[in-house]
């Protein structure tokens, strides 16, 4: 694995937003997993929407494609790096990009998103493919 996809990438892939779908068909997609939190923030979104008969099973089908990475200990601690740098430097991102960046950064993947405020993560690897 190289790549943990963010929610937005996931979505611009699904909607055909951007570069996104042509640069994750040009390498195998072995190279790209989601986190469990990416997962739950895409289900989330999927119970929500206006079509949810459509929208849940079709967002299942999408995440099984993916190697879904659980959030373990190593992220935990990631996390509380994450947030003690972001907080002492007076920044804030969201608190799900706070864990899917400190997922990211834990296994050493790169993040493919095109929120900026990843970009406050000391240390992470970014990509925007949109």
């Amino acid at each position: 694995m190289t790549y943990l996809l963010d929610t937005n990438a996931c979505v611009d892939f699904i909607r055909d937003v951007g570069d996104t779908r042509h640069r994750m068909k040009s390498k195998p997609f072995g190279e790209f997993c989601l986190s469990s939190i990416v997962v739950a923030e895409l289900i989330h979104g999927a119970k929500q929407s206006p079509k949810p008969d459509k929208h849940i099973p079709a967002t299942r089908n999408f995440c099984k494609k993916f190697q879904a990475v659980e959030f373990d200990e190593a992220a935990a601690e990631a996390f509380g790096d994450v947030r003690l740098q972001l907080e002492s430097e007076g920044l804030t991102i969201g608190a799900y990009d706070m864990l899917i960046a400190a997922h990211a950064k834990s296994l050493g993947l790169i993040c493919v998103t095109n929120d900026k405020g990843f970009r406050r993560v000391n240390g992470l690897a970014v990509e925007d493919w949109r």
